[in-house]
């Protein structure tokens, strides 16, 4: 058994520039010489409003990149999402003390859900950080409460970041593998 590193990940319309550079945070995990990163197996979650899924593990950084490369992006448009079956999915794969880290610009519609997302997350010790890049249209609109109040009681954190800095996180995800 190992560390998990696994993503849930918003494939709306509005997330096309945030997937490029969680691209390019796993582009810059796989590269040679990047193999002692602490993580054993990598999963994607993907979710969009009404679909989440297909939760999908690999053992390959090189087959996680691309698999995220072939993400395409759809839908969306009314703001909040279904975040919180995106992280239930992962973390129903997620091995125990892995980080989870959830990339959205929405809140979420199906916040029932969130107690369920918290039990499972506490029965693994997996921290969820949730990386948000509010989007312009949805302002004042999402709720981003319910994340602040999961990623406390999962020892994460929350991060409001414009969409153009998400690739500054990679050293960040990475760290989370050292522990």
């Amino acid at each position: 058994s190992g560390t998990s590193l696994t993503f849930v990940l918003d494939t709306t319309g509005s997330m096309k520039e945030d997937i490029l550079q969680v691209q390019d945070i796993v582009r810059e995990l796989a590269s040679p010489g990047e193999d002692e990163d602490g993580f054993h197996t990598f999963l994607l979650a993907p979710f969009k409003d009404p679909e989440v899924g297909p939760i999908e593990s690999f053992l390959d950084k090189g087959e996680f990149l691309s698999t995220l490369e072939q993400i395409t992006v759809s839908g969306g448009g009314d703001c909040d999402e279904m975040v919180m079956n995106g992280i239930n999915e992962g973390l129903q794969e997620t091995e125990a003390y892995s980080p989870v880290f959830v990339f959205t610009d929405a809140g979420s519609k199906d916040i029932e859900d969130k107690d369920t997302v918290l039990s499972l997350s506490q029965d693994l010790f997996s921290p969820i950080f949730f990386f948000i890049t509010p989007s312009p249209e949805c302002h004042g609109y999402s709720d981003f409460s319910p994340y602040n109040d999961l990623a406390d009681e999962t020892s994460g954190q929350v991060l409001s970041i414009d969409k153009s800095e998400i690739y500054r996180l990679q050293n960040f995800v990475k760290s989370t593998g050292e522990i």
